[in-house]
């Protein structure tokens, strides 16, 4: 049986690291997309609101289909590390 504080301190983590790349990777990208894509504002406002879409979709499935926490860390932390991988793909 796992602790209440191990999973906390694992649900914490996790967290941190996706959250991390999050904030680390994307967002300052921003003005680079603006800058080499011209990517509009309206166009960043778009991808925003898809990410913060994505949040709330991941939390929603979490409520409502109550998924192994094991794997579904591991599936959110395998799609950070896979989309963060995918934008080094992008070419000119």
């Amino acid at each position: 049986m796992v602790s209440a504080a191990w999973a906390v301190a694992v649900g914490m983590l996790g967290s941190a690291a996706a959250m991390g790349i999050g904030r680390f990777a994307f967002t300052p990208l921003m003005p680079l997309m603006q800058e080499h894509e011209a990517l509009t504002l309206a166009q960043g406002g778009w991808l925003a609101a898809a990410n913060y879409a994505g949040y709330l979709a991941g939390a929603l499935l979490c409520v409502f289909a109550n998924p192994n926490p094991g794997a579904a860390a591991r599936a959110g932390l395998s799609g950070v590390a896979l989309f963060t991988f995918a934008m080094g793909l992008a070419v000119d």
